[in-house]
């Protein structure tokens, strides 16, 4: 007897990551899907026969006519003094309401979908948001749903979630629950969600218990890669019995490429016709601007710079982009030099193929480590996120000529043998078969 799984992601790196999941999972188990945004992946999911929910994009439309106003509008709430009394002490409570509103109205629909499907499991990537997945767990809730939430990647340290948190609405004397304060002498506290997100939530009981911590919200379970990361949400204060290390999706398509890496190095090199001579540079590129972490112009800057000092070295350089990215963004790099192109082969195997990989502070990082690629971190934003596997001793480059000197040097060699695989990831093939288990 098959089991409908309902799947509201928030994002294509989310959502590609759950299509590569059920790609391979047994067909008793079916992936109803449910989109609130403009997905590249929605024609995969039709072609693969799944179900497909979405909401219209004319609402979107119309907001995108009033950015202007709106970003100004919302510039005065979140970052001036008056606008954040005003928020807080006047209009929280018209937004609070607007906001359950919104919730409400959405989780009719997913309710709807889920009685129809006789959905049994709710997948989604993150149970701290107060969007569509808020609307789901929601629906779940009402209907004794089981919520799951298969994590795919790194999970955002507390320097991250600080650092999307400067905006003046967030500083701790706004904020209307305990919980959702992180307490920083140093910096001033912060909280995690806006003091009308915070009603609105508890309201719906939806509150956040621990809101700083992926598990800490409205899931029933949270799938990990790994004890490492089991043990580290843990002591950010996750609630242990949630947890459970099952690897992820792309490990096992990581483990299959892997084991051809050979084959996968001569297929790469002969199609982008590039020299067999030189080592492999897999560079996945940072995405600053999409992440919000810089403006677009002081990105291109420094990429241009990066990449015009990259080619100068003896390395083929590919290029892998993040699913946020727009390739038109981007497509200038292939006119660079013949040995740097853009590669639109999965991550899992340009990885395999690697003599040295360079990233930000991504989950990919652990991939290379897995198959003993050695890596260096990018950090042009200075995130210096302290606790990001930090045993491995990977540099950190704060600039381009930083990391061109690394790449000249011999230092990379002693990168990957201070590795501990069974650490950082379940490596073997088999995470697919124990994701689906617990499903």
């Amino acid at each position: 007897m098959s089991k409908n799984i309902l799947i509201v992601p928030n994002h294509d790196a989310a959502l590609l990551e759950y299509v590569r999941l059920f790609e391979n999972l047994p067909k008793t188990l079916k992936p109803i899907f449910y989109i609130t945004y403009n997905s590249k992946v929605s024609l995969k999911i039709k072609q693969l026969g799944w179900g497909l929910y979405g909401e219209s994009s004319q609402k979107e439309s119309l907001l995108q006519s009033k950015s202007i106003v709106r970003r100004a509008f919302k510039f005065f709430l979140d970052e001036t003094k008056l606008g954040c009394f005003i928020q807080r002490y006047i209009l929280i409570n018209v937004m609070a309401e607007k906001l359950k509103a919104s919730i409400l109205t959405r989780s009719k629909k997913i309710s709807h979908i889920m009685i129809e499907n006789k959905i049994s499991t709710l997948i989604i990537a993150n149970d701290r948001t107060f969007g569509a997945e808020a609307a789901a767990a929601y629906s779940a809730r009402e209907l004794g749903i089981k919520i799951v939430v298969p994590a795919f990647a790194y999970s955002a340290t507390y320097e991250s979630s600080f650092k999307l948190r400067l905006s003046k609405i967030y500083d701790a004397q706004y904020s209307i629950d305990k919980a959702n304060i992180m307490t920083c002498i140093n910096k001033g506290s912060k909280a995690f969600l806006r003091p009308f997100v915070s009603k609105a939530m508890a309201e719906l009981n939806l509150k956040l218990e621990r809101p700083w911590v992926l598990g800490g919200g409205f899931s029933d379970y949270v799938l990990l890669d790994s004890e490492r990361e089991k043990e580290r949400i843990i002591s950010y204060g996750g609630d242990e019995s949630k947890y459970i290390v099952t690897g992820i999706a792309a490990h096992d398509d990581l483990y299959e490429s892997y084991l051809i890496k050979r084959k996968l190095k001569k297929i790469i090199i002969t199609e982008n016709s590039m020299m067999d001579s030189k080592k492999n540079l897999i560079l996945a590129l940072p995405q600053y601007y999409e992440h919000k972490l810089m403006d677009k112009d002081s990105q291109l800057i420094i990429y241009r710079d990066l990449f015009s000092k990259l080619v100068k070295l003896n390395f083929n350089v590919i290029v892998s982009l993040h699913p946020k990215a727009s390739f038109d963004d981007y497509s200038w790099i292939n006119s660079v030099s013949k040995n740097l192109i853009i590669s639109t082969r999965p991550l899992t195997e340009l990885i395999t193929i690697a003599n040295v990989f360079v990233s930000t502070y991504s989950s990919t990082i652990s991939w290379a480590l897995l198959c003993e690629i050695p890596c260096v971190i990018v950090d042009h934003p200075n995130l210096n996120y302290s606790d990001f596997y930090s045993e491995f001793h990977i540099p950190v480059c704060k600039t381009n000529d930083e990391l061109i000197e690394i790449l000249s040097s011999e230092l990379l060699m002693r990168c990957a043998s201070e590795r501990i695989i069974s650490s950082i990831g379940v490596f073997d093939g088999n995470s697919r078969s124990r994701i689906a288990s617990y499903i």
